[in-house]
């Protein structure tokens, strides 16, 4: 049975990328411990499932929960936990003033309890819940010095929601470059976390701004990209929204039947994993199609049952926007009566201007169908108003039109002309801003996808100087500077390289180091010992007892001896007359050898140098292991009595992916002085008959 820090661990992996069942387990898991402590992380959990499914009132009834049993243990920095959730849910259903005390509360926590980068991400949140409400200046100064403080911090998960949320306000600024810019940054970061959902979501949004562009084809391979991101199951709410994003471009394209196929499935996966907000969303949209495709009855009775829903709820935005695309398309249908009903108690409603000046264009085309064409000139203008107070240029540019050729027919040449101006001014404007857009995408396309080569580039090389494991923490900014309690240390030369190097090219010389050192690449990788350097002639590599990976000192001296073994059999099997070498030095070396000493103990390890790094260990335990490989003789293997005693009668199962089995043992060579340390007992390595 795992403990609680255990399961915590795991929650925090899998949080935002697990799947509910995967979440679900783990709560099981803390109600058999319990005990206080499991009890508030169970209703951690539940919420975080509640609040992935949307069911917002279920989750803030689970983190309530963990709040008050957190309070009552007195554990601070679970209470900030349960208050940087509840603070979410509150955003989410628009209780801003709350959730921004929720987030300052959690803040104050994290703080106190030293987890400075979990009181960044609260404010990210608040940052991203001032872009939610418009204030575009407020959430861009928060954010933009929350990516500052987080790129300090090296706390990548607030960087990538920071650079996601300044996306988002570029986006809506319509500097759809910049926003690009951002959504691609923060798609790194993410990458780098392996946080698919994060990636999703920036894709997400990137799609729509090259969808906004005009860039169908990009829009959808992003889209495409995105479900790839969710397509394991374990963001489904995200995966049905990107669905119905594609299906808003298939509809863009005039696909319609691909665009219901897609609106279906957006619903059902909402539908199945009880979104049930999504799921309305998603099935207004078919009801939608239905209509678009004929089928008005059925489209109409989805419409309508939806839009009551949404009424009953409150959600009147929600409810006008089926509401009004109903009554637009029983016009269509001839079905005027019931058009104008739609119609009026919408006019009876308190709804938005975007709606009203949407009820005010349906107004005209009845007036239009009653030959009431001076009323629908008035309705028209009325709904030119507030699309010009809106700042809506697309509407305005169609109203434009429709009144334009409105004053066509009623034969008023001034008008005609005022509102063709107008029309032709702000269509060309468009275009222009719609190409301005593309191109400014494009450029930041490119410039970061430079930053990304570059960056590419610099991995390259860390990744062909430093062990991978090492160059991923300086690739994240972590200074690589680690003492081990227990570590194996190989250290080889290659015997007779002095003499070889007075008679043979250089080139030839290289050839033979390389040759051999790929040998010992080879052998350390298979055995899953860390290369460090080369050094002339000389190999130095080590294997140590780390937190993630526990190992005793037999297994440390098990594998170190395999590879050194394996390293032994492969020097002694390299030709050296294949590589040119004369006659006359082959009677002198007729084959290559190598001297090899390990040794067992504490070291340290870690890069230095600023420009040209380089990755090293040192310490009294490398030392000797060195003065083990010179008093070692050619073709032997010299190891210390801590070294055999650790190894005593291991059987060395090693040979990697041949699986093939090497057992050697240790034997006694007597007492050897070693420079530094004196006398010392020392074994030689052989194989085992």
């Amino acid at each position: 049975m795992r403990t609680l820090s255990e399961i915590d661990a795991h929650y925090s992996r899998i949080q935002m990328s697990g799947d509910f069942a995967e979440l679900e387990q783990l709560a099981v898991e803390l109600e058999a411990m319990d005990e206080p402590a499991a009890r508030a992380l169970q209703h951690v959990i539940r919420g975080t499932v509640a609040a992935r499914r949307r069911d917002m009132n279920a989750a803030l009834v689970e983190y309530e929960q963990a709040l008050q049993a957190y309070t009552a243990l007195q554990n601070i920095e679970g209470m900030a936990r349960a208050q940087l959730n509840l603070g979410r849910v509150q955003s989410f259903v628009g209780e801003f003033e709350a959730a921004e005390a929720l987030y300052q509360q959690a803040i104050e926590g994290y703080t106190q309890s030293g987890k400075l980068g979990y009181a960044l991400r609260a404010r990210v949140n608040i940052g991203l819940m001032h872009e939610t409400l418009g204030h575009f200046d407020t959430a861009l100064k928060i954010l933009s010095a929350c990516v500052a403080e987080a790129t300090e911090l090296q706390e990548d998960h607030a960087l990538g929601n920071a650079l996601f949320g300044i996306g988002g306000i570029y986006m809506k600024l319509e500097d759809y470059g910049a926003s690009t810019e951002y959504y691609r940054r923060a798609i790194d970061v993410h990458e780098r976390l392996g946080e698919a959902s994060g990636v999703a979501s920036s894709l997400n949004s990137l799609a729509s701004i090259q969808y906004y562009v005009g860039n169908y084809t990009e829009a959808a391979e992003t889209w495409y990209r995105a479900l790839d991101m969710v397509d394991q199951g374990r963001e489904r709410v995200l995966e049905s929204t990107i669905l119905s994003n594609l299906a808003n471009l298939h509809l863009s394209m005039g696909e319609q039947e691909d665009a219901l196929r897609l609106y279906e499935q957006a619903r059902d996966i909402a539908r199945e994993i009880r979104a049930y907000l999504t799921t309305l969303h998603a099935e207004g949209k078919v009801g939608q199609m239905y209509i678009r495709l004929g089928r008005f009855d059925e489209g109409a009775e989805i419409l309508e049952r939806v839009s009551a829903i949404f009424r009953e709820r409150g959600d009147l935005d929600s409810w006008a926007s089926h509401t009004i695309f109903l009554a637009g398309n029983s016009l269509n249908a001839g079905r005027i009566e019931k058009a104008t009903a739609l119609l009026q108690e919408l006019e009876r409603t308190d709804i938005n201007a975007s709606i009203q000046a949407d009820v005010l264009r349906a107004r005209a085309e009845v007036a239009l169908i009653e030959h009431d064409t001076a009323g629908a000139r008035e309705h028209l203008l009325q709904a030119l108003s507030i699309s010009e107070a809106l700042h809506h240029r697309p509407l305005v540019a169609a109203l434009h039109q429709q009144l334009r050729d409105l004053c066509k027919d009623l034969n008023d040449f001034e008008g005609y002309v005022q509102h063709n101006e107008a029309w032709s001014q702000l269509h060309a404007e468009l275009h222009s801003t719609k190409v301005g857009q593309q191109l400014a995408t494009q450029q930041a396309d490119r410039r970061v996808a430079a930053e990304r080569l570059e960056r590419e580039r610099e991995r390259e090389v860390l990744y062909s100087t430093l062990p991978r494991a090492v160059a991923d923490r300086v690739i994240r900014g972590e200074p690589v500077q680690d003492h081990y309690d227990l570590a194996a240390v190989l250290f080889l030369d290659v015997v007779g390289f002095t003499t070889l190097s007075g008679d043979l090219h250089a080139s030839t010389l290289a050839a033979i180091l390389g040759a051999a050192f790929g040998q010992c690449d080879a052998a350390c990788a298979r055995h899953e010992v860390t290369k460090v350097k080369t050094i002339g002639d000389s190999y130095l590599a080590f294997v140590a007892s780390t937190p993630e990976r526990l190992a005793t000192p037999g297994e440390l001296a098990a594998r170190v001896a395999g590879a050194a073994m394996e390293i032994l059999q492969a020097a002694a099997s390299i030709d050296l007359a294949s590589f040119g070498v004369p006659a006359d030095v082959l009677r002198t070396i007729p084959h290559l050898q190598v001297r090899i000493g390990l040794h067992l103990g504490p070291l340290f390890a870690g890069v230095i140098g600023t420009e040209r790094l380089q990755y090293d260990i040192w310490g009294d335990t490398v030392n000797v292991a060195s003065r083990l490989e010179h008093t070692s003789e050619p073709g032997r293997i010299h190891v210390s009595e801590a070294f055999a005693n650790a190894l005593a009668l291991f059987d060395l199962e090693s040979g990697g992916s041949e699986g093939a089995t090497v057992r050697c043992r240790c034997i006694k060579r007597g007492s050897i002085d070693i420079k530094g340390k004196g006398e010392m007992t020392t074994y030689w390595l052989d194989l085992q008959g």
